[in-house]
């Protein structure tokens, strides 16, 4: 005898059950699903190559290429947004800075942005991470690789 054919068999209240369980088992792989979105600034070359490769399950925010780009991932994110295991910033950069639409990031200008950046921190769960992709972006300055300390 098939089990799907001993359903047929059960009473309403244990269908009804059944199906209960079986939300409750959705809901529950939906929370255990890791939260992620990907930030793409639109002044990288073919970005829509970039969109389109994403995979199913994270969310898209566009960063336009004609405004600051990190006033607009914050505003983004104090939207109600919380709870993200990843946040990806895909966009270009150089050692030590990233470009976030007409934003260049970096040590001069880090320390203006702290209401910016915390938006982006509160918006994490307590385990994650802020990752940064970009063109040329972390570049050692002789063109070679990260020295290991002797």
């Amino acid at each position: 005898m098939s089990p799907f054919t001993s359903l047929s068999r059960i009473s309403a209240w244990q269908r009804g059950l059944l199906v209960l369980l079986l939300l409750w088992v959705g809901a529950l792989n939906a929370h255990l699903a890791p939260r992620e979105v990907v930030f793409i600034d639109t002044g990288v070359a073919d970005w829509q190559v970039l969109r389109d490769g994403v995979k199913p399950g994270v969310e898209v925010a566009l960063i336009g290429g004609n405004a600051d780009g990190l006033a607009q991932m914050a505003a983004w994110m104090s939207g109600g947004k919380s709870g993200y295991d990843a946040v990806h910033v895909l966009s270009h950069g150089a050692e030590g800075q990233v470009q976030l639409g007409t934003l260049t990031l970096d040590t001069a200008t880090v320390g203006t942005r702290v209401a910016d950046l915390a938006a982006l921190g509160l918006a994490l769960t307590s385990e994650g991470d802020l990752l940064l992709y970009g063109s040329g972006g972390g570049a050692y300055p002789d063109g070679g690789r990260p020295r290991r300390p002797r």
